[in-house]
């Protein structure tokens, strides 16, 4: 994990649904993964941006264009398909973005961006 190097570290507020999104795109994650993640956070004066990498097969154009939707899993039966799903409408309701791709190097690279001022304590 790294940090942006800077004096003025944000306070930030959070509640359980983001904390329960973070953790859903991390255990997906692993799953593709097991044996490697890298997790990357940083900010700036607007914005956290937190990236997700692992190392597994990546993702298909098709599994992408399904990725989000309700009740569709890329897991093959061992998922309920609603994890992609939340992480998006939590997100959104902060504002926030979602973007996953493949990483050039393989595997899955999962970019989430929050507006700082919809989660700093003043």
């Amino acid at each position: 994990m790294s940090v942006s190097d800077t004096n003025d570290n944000p306070l930030i507020f959070t509640d359980r649904t983001l904390v329960q999104a973070l953790q859903n795109l991390l255990d997906n994650a692993a799953d593709a993964s097991p044996e490697r993640v890298l997790f990357n956070a940083e900010w700036d004066e607007n914005s956290l941006n937190i990236s997700i990498r692992d190392f597994g097969t990546g993702i298909s154009d098709e599994i992408k264009t399904q990725l989000g939707k309700r009740f569709f899993s890329s897991k093959n039966e061992q998922g309920m398909g609603l994890g992609v799903y939340l992480t998006q409408i939590t997100l959104a309701r902060f504002g926030g973005e979602l973007n996953l791709a493949n990483h050039e190097e393989g595997g899955v690279l999962t970019s989430v961006k929050l507006p700082l001022k919809n989660l700093r304590i003043h």
